[in-house]
């Protein structure tokens, strides 16, 4: 048998990635702090896969993208969430989260709070222009 030798600086290196990534993916959990999020979300759990609402429903993703996102005429550092299947979840008291199936989600922290904006572009956004909704999260 073949077997290959990993040095001790190799797997430390290797341990290190791989919690970088675990660390990265880790579910973040959100409290809505707005009278919007509140009514229609309630509370959130967001991770690179997906987001769970306070009743359950979720939207899972299939992408992530970071980089610079308009927010009102000012560049903010984004997280940009390509939605795996476009919809429209019916959420608190049957509110939905658009109106219109979801194709994308952008989050980014806006003073102390999450921002979370979602979208109906085939594209993905690069500022609030087209954005359906906003809603506002603290932890």
């Amino acid at each position: 048998m073949n077997y290959k030798i990993i040095s001790l600086p190799m797997l430390a290196i290797l341990a290190l990635a791989v919690g970088n990534v675990q660390a990265h993916a880790a579910e973040r959990k959100y409290k809505a702090n707005g009278p919007t999020s509140s009514a229609i979300t309630g509370d959130i759990s967001i991770d690179d896969n997906g987001i769970k609402f306070a009743n359950g429903k979720t939207l899972a993703f299939s992408s992530r993208t970071t980089g610079d996102f308009s927010w009102g005429g000012e560049q903010v550092d984004a997280s940009i969430y390509k939605v795996k299947t476009p919809s429209d979840p019916k959420l608190k008291g049957g509110n939905m989260l658009c109106g219109k199936k979801v194709t994308y989600v952008a989050t980014w922290i806006a003073e102390t709070s999450l921002a979370l904006a979602v979208f109906t572009d085939d594209k993905a956004p690069t500022g609030d222009d087209t954005m359906c909704a906003l809603y506002t999260y603290d932890k």
